[in-house]
């Protein structure tokens, strides 16, 4: 049977919270994988699902770790402080903590929305991270910011002369975060890591990825729920075929 461990980790003054899933039978190839959530309220709609899939993966035998981005969740900061290599700062010592905790040297990390942009910057540099698994990837943020601002009806989010706050379905983006993610261009990064890279998405995003010839690719059922669709309705993601999906996704690109 999986463990389930809450704990707090990075910086003493600025902690992390984070969740460890252990598996109950753990075997010295078992991987370690960091789950890294999406932007906002993206990460509230997908909460229950990514722990769901957490959840699964340790009964498999994975060592799995969950965690808040600083100035989010139950994570310590501020949120109108946060920039994106704030979030880099976090996944590497999520990163640092999952192999500390689980001994593993095979990890890999799960990145979602605008995490997998944070997923695909730090895989870059570094070499111990066997795998990235991009579900609905950001790899252009300008990209990402006209989809936000396009689904939020906020045409706020793209204006570069605008310095104050701007909520995108209530949580605060400060301009200096969203200056960052408009100028956020992950090409050439995406591209070097080859097929150490795996792109998640329905068929008809994944067709906007030609520039990175080398990375996987698994398609997504069309009609499957999808980030989008959620958030127009406000409804969180529980569709059991979108965790399968997901889960399958993880499961050939990261074989336990």
């Amino acid at each position: 049977m999986s463990t389930t461990t809450p704990l707090h980790f990075g910086p003493s003054d600025a902690p992390l919270f984070g969740t460890y899933h252990g598996p109950g039978a753990p075997r010295p190839s078992s991987p370690g994988i960091v789950l890294c959530p999406p932007f906002g309220t993206e990460h509230l709609l997908s909460h229950a699902l990514l722990l769901r899939v957490a959840d699964t993966l340790a009964q498999e035998g994975y060592h799995v770790l969950r965690f808040d981005w600083t100035g989010s969740g139950d994570s310590a900061g501020d949120a109108e402080q946060v920039r994106l290599a704030t979030w880099s700062a976090d996944l590497e010592a999520a990163l640092d903590e999952l192999r500390d905790m689980s001994g593993s040297n095979r990890l890999a990390v799960i990145g979602t929305g605008l995490g997998s942009a944070v997923a695909v910057q730090v895989a870059a540099s570094r070499r111990d991270i066997r795998q990235v698994v991009a579900w609905d990837p950001v790899i252009r943020g300008a990209d990402y910011l006209r989809w936000l601002s396009h689904v939020a009806r906020e045409p706020a989010v793209l204006d570069a002369g605008r310095r104050d706050l701007v909520g995108v379905f209530g949580v605060p983006m400060p301009a200096p975060f969203r200056q960052e993610v408009m100028e956020l261009d992950l090409t050439a990064q995406a591209a070097a890591l080859g097929t150490r890279l795996t792109l998640v998405a329905i068929p008809s995003a994944l067709g906007v990825f030609g520039a990175i010839p080398s990375a996987n690719r698994i398609a997504l059922p069309e009609d499957v729920g999808t980030m989008e669709r959620a958030l127009r309705s406000g409804h969180i993601m529980l569709e059991h075929r979108v965790s399968e999906a997901l889960l399958a996704a993880i499961r050939q690109s990261v074989p336990c």
